[in-house]
């Protein structure tokens, strides 16, 4: 039973490790900010979050069954001793010596800083005890093992932010939820044990070989006594991280609101910023001028995104088979009316994201440029997107893999985009069941009118196992779809 909850538990740890890496890869495209980069890294969602506590649970059958078993010196109120007396004294330390620097923060995130700084400091109290654990006892044998130093760090990280915690409650500070100060910290040692663990192991066995060759005894255990290393650890990194001489890895002040600054702000006025001096982006184009305006927005995005002939979900329902029948009357009207306005060209550029930008299956993401003889067809358009959206946030359409055969969708109409000419922005979620386990797809349209022309930009993205998105998958799905919306909008400037 310890064996498989393991390997449950560095299933779910490894999962977790690669969904935020790959979150940290599209992030840095899209920002190319190491600051940014620091925030997402911070701020784990919450399969991130829960992966972490589920991997300490994994780690205490194989503790309970070490202490249990005869040759190994680790009791579980010795562990226990060791992990309360470590978690309070790096709590208190780290509250104190982080307080200066409190005092001088200034700014928008000036309460975020130090409640990240804070998360960091309890993670590398924790870290500090695995750490010496592992360096004093080594990885295997009964007297230590990576799960004895695992689930001691994660004590010590526990009750050092249960002590911050405390802290900011009686300073009348109201900080976020009190699980915060466990999950967040847990996933931050997590992610220190995980990359310092190997080399830990390597120096001290390399040491201990080193030794036997030259024909050194070992070194007594009473020349390092554990629990004055592992409190002596706590402390020291506590103090490092609280005083703030490793911003460069735990975040510095200002990465929050260089982050909030970067990301596309849909309700932001266009501020008169200066745009490209263009020849009438409304005018009427040929099918060799919508090529040559997509062209040219393509090669604003990755060019090993492979094309793709995967067709868009938005306007391909047939009105005859969506449910209810007042949205089916509706989508039908709404193509009626599309055929009125009779189109003198509309191209496409349909792009694959990969899988290791946006795991597991990777999404489509679609440009679409129509023109049309009228002047004002943008306008029209734009106009009968969020009128559509109004009218039927919600309806099905028959999907025959799903359990029941219908897939529900709907719709949720977003602030405008901060662009020069009129549009819209929706987020668009698909779920269904199929085989008893939830699937979905999210994603986000913003429709541009512009004159003549109407640009579409589209991003499509399947979660499966899962039944909707994490706010974060989804705020970057909104920032792509609006950055491929700007690039039409550049391009037909241009």
């Amino acid at each position: 039973m310890a064996a498989l909850l393991s390997v449950l538990g560095a299933a779910v740890l490894l999962t977790a490790v690669a969904l935020t890496a790959t979150l940290l890869l599209y992030g840095h495209w899209a920002w190319h900010s190491v600051a940014i980069d620091r925030v997402l890294w911070s701020t784990p969602g919450r399969l991130q979050s829960w992966a972490a506590v589920a991997l300490v649970a994994a780690c205490v059958l194989p503790v309970l069954a070490r202490a249990s078993g005869r040759g190994g010196r680790w009791s579980v109120r010795r562990l226990a001793l060791l992990v309360a007396v470590a978690g309070i004294a790096a709590g208190l330390v780290g509250a104190v010596a982080a307080a200066p620097l409190a005092d001088r923060l200034v700014g928008d995130d000036a309460a975020f800083f130090p409640l990240s700084t804070g998360w960091w400091a309890c993670a590398a109290a924790g870290w500090g005890v695995a750490l010496a654990l592992l360096l004093s006892l080594g990885a295997r044998g009964p007297d230590g093992g990576v799960a004895v130093a695992w689930l001691a760090g994660a004590g010590v990280t526990a009750v050092s932010g249960t002590v911050r915690y405390a802290g900011e409650v009686l300073a009348g500070r109201g900080p976020a939820h009190p699980l915060t100060f466990v999950q967040r910290p847990w996933w931050l040692l997590t992610a220190l044990v995980l990359f310092s663990t190997p080399a830990a192991v390597l120096v001290r066995d390399v040491v201990a070989a080193r030794r036997e060759r030259v024909g050194r005894p070992p070194v007594p255990r009473r020349a390092w006594p554990v629990p004055v290393a592992t409190l002596a650890g706590a402390v020291a990194v506590t103090c490092v991280v609280a005083l703030g001489w490793t911003v460069p890895v735990t975040g510095r002040q200002g990465d929050l609101a260089r982050f909030l600054a970067a990301r596309v702000d849909p309700a932001a006025a266009d501020g008169g910023r200066g745009r490209p001096a263009g020849t009438a982006p409304g005018r009427p184009l040929t099918r060799q001028g919508a090529d040559a305006v997509l062209a040219g927005a393509r090669r604003g995005l990755p060019s090993d995104w492979p094309p793709t002939r995967t067709v868009a979900w938005t306007g391909t329902d047939d009105p005859a088979t969506v449910r209810p029948k007042s949205c089916a009357d509706r989508f039908a009207a709404v193509r009626q009316a599309e055929a009125l306005r009779a189109a003198v060209t509309t191209r496409e550029v349909r792009l694959e994201v990969p899988a290791g930008v946006l795991p597991p299956l990777g999404a489509t993401l679609h440009l679409r440029l129509t023109s049309y003889p009228s002047a004002d067809a943008g306008e029209q358009v734009v106009a009968a997107a969020g009128d559509t959206v109004a009218a039927c946030p919600r309806w099905s359409v028959p999907a025959p893999l799903a359990d029941d055969g219908v897939s529900r969708r709907w719709a949720v109409a977003m602030p405008a985009p901060d662009l020069p000419y009129d549009s819209c922005r929706t987020r668009i979620t698909e779920s269904s069941s199929v085989g008893g386990l939830p699937a979905v797809t999210g994603g986000a349209m913003v429709v541009v009118g512009i004159g003549h022309n109407v640009a579409v930009a589209e991003i499509a993205y399947g979660r499966p196992f899962r039944d909707q998105l994490e706010p974060k998958e989804q705020g970057l799905l909104d920032d792509l779809a609006v950055v491929a919306a700007r690039l039409i909008v550049n391009a037909l400037d241009s």
